[in-house]
Parts: C-alpha cells; structure tokens; sequence
C-alpha cells in the first residue's frame, strides 16, 4: 500500500513539474532579457521605462510563425529556450496567474490585451491564428490605418498611451501585432503628501535638482545593503506586486550598476532581504519612455527577422519584421504607482538598526509580480524632473 502511494504521489509530483515547467522557463526567460534589453536602451542622458513583458509577449506572437534560422535567432536573444509549443504555454500560464493576481479590481488594476491587426490581402494560415487566439487571447482586427490601433492602445492603457504608430510606421504593413499592458495600485503604506519635501537631486552629471522628494518613516519594509547597492522593496496594496528600487551607493554610480546587474543578481538582492526599520527618501516622478527597437534587437543577435532572409513561413509567406515601436509611461508619487506600456535572530534585546534609504541620486526600479516572479516593468530614474 505504501509503495502504491509512493508511486501515485511521484506520478502527480512529474505531472506537477512537467506543468509547471513551461512557466518558470518563460519568466526566468522573459527576465533575462529584461536585463539584457535594458542595457542596449539605457541612457545617462534620459530616464529609461520599459514592459519587458509587454515586448516579450508582442514578439511571442511573432515567434508563432518564425521558422528555421528566424526562429533560432529570436528563441536565442528572447531567451524563450524551449520548444515553440512550451514557450507559448508559458505566456499561456503566465498571464493566467497575472490574472489572478489581478482579481481583485478594487485593490489592484493590472490588464493585459493581445490584438492582430491584419490588411484584408493578407491570408495567415489557421493553425498561426489559433495559436495567438488560444494562448494570447488576441483579438483580430482588419488593418484600416493607424487610428484604429492607437484608439485600442488608448483604451487598454486606460488613455495613458494615446499614440503607438503613424500612418508611416504602418504604410508597408500587411500585419501589425500589438500588446498592451495597464497597472496601477497603491503602496501598502502610502506617503503623506505633506512631508514631501524639495531636495536636491544628483544627477549623473553631478547637476543637482531641486525635486519633490517624498519621505516616510516605515517600522518594518524589506531591506538589503552591502559594498555596492542599498536594496528597498516597496510592496504595493495586497502585497502581490513589488517596486524593487536598486541604489548605487555613493562610490558607485547608476552605470556600474546596469552594467552588472541581471536576473540571478536580482534574485539574491531579493533573497537577502530583510524587515528592517528604515527611513525611505524617494523622488515623486512621471515620464514616457519611447524606442524604436527593430535596430537594438537586430543587433542583439536576430538580424533575419527584420530583413529578406526571415522566415516567418509558420503565418505566412514572404513576411519580415518591418518596426518594432515600445513606448511606456510611469508615474509614482504618495499614493502609489500607474504604468502603462504598449508594443508594436541575537539573543537577548537590543536596539535595532535604523537604515536611511535616500534615493537622491539616479537608481535602478523593477516593478515584478510575486506570484510568478515577471519583471512587469524596469526602468532607470537619471532625472525625476524629466517627463
């Protein structure tokens, strides 16, 4: 009886894995290329927001239909690594646990929307189009201009995101895929609008700025600092979603930082951390990042999808990839955060250490869901009064 149930419990524990497989190997990919994304953007000369979400599910719609040395190129920089059928069960599975996470309404708004937009000539075999409709849920509209696609991009960034393309973005266009992202929540502990303060801003330059720098006293927050970086995590409303805020310390600086950091470094600050009382200085801000991402990702390492050797066969003949267009909007201030993206122990008592988390000069924020451990969002604040 006993070796029944032993045999029984390692058949659902296989089952388990085999299930659950699809979904860490997609976000443990989809983060990797947050990081190696972020360092091909980065500016010192503007602040920089991404959805590497946002972009990573666009282009796994793309995926779909790539085949041969196209699809070898865009599964190696997107880092899917699995077989095409795993990676789409992985965004499958994933958004099915964003959308969990985002059931309750009241407490959180987090939306994601997949749309193919497609010219009236264009014929996409069926097997492309149940794909994205069974694991993207993508709706399909006929492809009548820029004005259709940036009103969509409007209404699922709850209006943050009022234009995506142009009609010269689109002239030569057969197919446009589009993803959208939309979140907005507030701090589990909140600011008080009335100590927020003017400080002075560092700026890589050395430049200071007087910006709105909030401030809160928090008794017990998660924690971590070493030679480097001073580590903050700042849990938003119902504790699923976390803004990580990275700092350089004062002999680093925002560069080193981006330079080394990426997903398995991220997962350590996030191990090391510790509830700890500190007092958290940061920088209200809002801005709009946009990229034209077809060049960046061409030389990150998949040049045919974007020229006459690529091979997207799997949707239909004799397509490549035209423009990859990205832009997101962030905001954070007392109340919480709104961001938007679309793409194309000691014995005995003592006292406790009281840490200072200033952010008065440029970091590194990762906004990630903690039920899969995404990266939703990553940018770099260089300047707060930059919009």
């Amino acid at each position: 009886m006993k070796s029944k149930t032993l045999i029984l419990l390692v058949i659902v524990l296989n089952h388990y894995l085999a299930v659950a497989q699809p979904l860490r190997n997609t976000v443990n990919g989809n983060n990797t290329f947050a990081f190696e994304l972020l360092k091909n953007v980065f500016s010192t000369q503007k602040n920089t927001f991404i959805s590497p979400y946002s972009i990573s599910s666009a282009l796994a719609m793309t995926y779909a239909g790539a085949k041969n040395e196209t699809e070898r190129q865009m599964n190696k920089v997107l880092h899917y690594n699995q077989k095409q059928a795993n990676t789409h069960q992985g965004f499958f599975e994933i958004n099915n646990e964003l959308a969990k996470t985002a059931s309750d309404s009241s407490v959180l708004k987090l939306s994601i929307a997949n749309a193919l937009w497609k010219s009236e000539k264009l014929e996409l075999k069926k097997d492309f189009l149940n794909l994205t409709k069974q694991f993207y849920n993508a709706s399909i509209f006929t492809l009548q201009g820029a004005k259709p696609i940036n009103d969509w991009a409007f209404k699922n960034t709850n209006g943050k995101i009022s234009e995506i393309v142009n009609e010269e973005n689109i002239k030569n266009a057969s197919l446009v895929l589009t993803n959208a992202i939309y979140f907005k929540v507030d701090w589990s502990s909140t600011f008080d609008a009335k100590d927020t303060k003017k400080e002075a801003f560092k700026s890589v330059d050395g430049t200071e700025n007087d910006v709105e720098m909030m401030y809160q006293n928090n008794k017990s927050v998660n924690y971590y600092n070493d030679d480097n970086c001073q580590v903050l995590e700042m849990p938003y409303k119902g504790e699923k979603v976390s803004m990580y805020i990275i700092l350089p310390n004062e002999k680093s600086n925002i560069n080193e930082l981006v330079k080394s950091i990426d997903n398995i470094q991220l997962s350590e600050y996030k191990n090391n951390l510790q509830k700890h009382e500190v007092k958290i200085f940061l920088p209200k801000f809002k801005f709009t990042s946009e990229f034209q991402l077809e060049k960046t990702l061409a030389n990150m390492g998949m040049p045919d999808a974007f020229s006459a050797q690529a091979d997207f066969s799997g949707m239909a003949d004799g397509l490549n990839i035209n423009e990859v267009i990205h832009k997101a909007f962030i905001a954070v201030n007392e109340k919480g955060s709104e961001a938007a993206a679309v793409t194309s122990v000691a014995v005995g008592r003592s006292i406790p250490e009281i840490f200072t988390f200033k952010a008065n000069r440029p970091f590194l924020f990762v906004i990630g869901d903690k039920r899969t451990d995404s990266i939703l969002f990553i940018g770099t604040v260089i300047n707060p009064t930059l919009e």
